[in-house]
């Protein structure tokens, strides 16, 4: 008891993974309610785009719809990239586990 220091059991694997648990939760959940944002977002611009007639506006609506296809594969790919390490973490019961 009195040899151990409570560093040390911070860092023992148990330990970390259940941290990295709360974490890697937290940050699917933000990344969801963000997908879910950007979903909402692109069925508006849709609706705004067929609504309107005017060629300026037409365009600006086309370039706002390419930002947010291209946020919307960035979250997607971070999404799938979190959940990689998550598993490897899991499955080598280690968090030392080498990032690519």
């Amino acid at each position: 008891m009195f040899n151990q220091s409570p560093l040390r059991s911070e860092l023992e694997p148990k330990i970390y993974i259940r941290k990295y648990d709360d974490n890697y939760k937290k940050t699917v959940q933000e990344i969801n309610k963000l997908l879910e944002e950007i979903k909402n977002k692109k069925n508006q611009t849709i609706k705004s785009y067929k609504k309107t007639k005017d060629l300026q506006k037409k365009t600006h609506f086309k370039n706002t719809l390419i930002a947010i296809a291209i946020l919307e594969s960035r979250l997607i790919d971070l999404k799938s990239k979190v959940n990689d390490r998550f598993n490897e973490i899991v499955k080598n019961n280690s968090y030392r586990v080498p990032m690519e």
